[in-house]
């Protein structure tokens, strides 16, 4: 048995945790990864939403093939919407409190959590003792995982997508419509892009390959691609 290899469930204020086994007592097909709990991993991309800067969804892990029954459960005050992130030894999750919280991933028990303006909907992103995430009060934070703030970045809209942490920059899209990059480590900006959307609408998560970011949008479904390096609008995909 084992518990990196978790599935959370999140309703009605409610984070569940079951405990899984990779070894089933019976027959078995083939396991399909383990839901949506991103699970810190031993390489340079930290722990993210769908795993992995490309956004595959894959996790270099044991697969749950059997659910050992419910090993905790933790209540929130309110709705938790996004998802949530294991990392070293910790479960992150925001909550419509305005909470980003922080729970021992062996027991549920409370170990901190950072107070924003407004509900948090979009998941963190752990890379180098830092999460990333977004608030609805229109802020980006970088804090630690000590829950001490490290820096904050005022953008003019909501978030409800995950950011994305690389080569010393972390890159968010706001529902503002803008794609920003920033210095993990300063929050200093590195650059802005313009979503072309035709109205407004939600930007997904952002997703790279090859230094190249790409991301899309709830309305358009077009496809943006730009350099993760400058900025520069590289192709879109209508």
């Amino acid at each position: 048995m084992f518990l990196t290899a978790c599935k959370g469930m999140f309703v009605m204020g409610f984070l569940y945790i079951a405990l899984g086994c990779d070894k089933p007592t019976r027959p078995q097909k083939p396991a399909f990864g383990i839901g949506h709990v991103s699970v810190g991993q031993d390489n340079s991309e930290g722990a993210m939403y769908m795993g992995n800067l490309r956004r595959t969804g894959a996790y270099s892990v044991q697969a749950v093939r059997e659910l050992k029954g419910l090993l905790w459960r933790f209540r929130a005050p309110s709705a938790i919407v996004c998802f949530p992130v294991v990392s070293d030894g910790s479960v992150f999750f925001g909550c419509d409190d305005d909470n980003m919280y922080a729970v021992d991933a062996k027991d549920g028990t409370l170990l901190w959590k950072f107070k924003t303006g407004n509900d948090i909907r979009s998941s963190v992103a752990v890379a180098d003792g830092i999460l990333f995430f977004g608030s609805n009060d229109g802020d980006f934070y970088a804090i630690g995982i000590d829950g001490k703030l490290r820096w904050s970045f005022h953008t003019g809209g909501d978030f409800f997508s995950a950011s994305l942490v690389a080569d010393g920059r972390v890159c968010f899209a706001s529902d503002d419509g803008f794609l920003y990059a920033a210095e993990m480590y300063t929050g200093k900006e590195m650059w802005r892009y313009k979503i072309p959307m035709e109205r407004p609408s939600m930007p997904t998560s952002p997703s790279l390959q090859d230094g190249l970011i790409y991301l899309t949008d709830d309305t358009s479904q077009n496809i943006y691609i730009v350099d993760a390096s400058t900025g520069r609008e590289i192709r879109i995909f209508t």
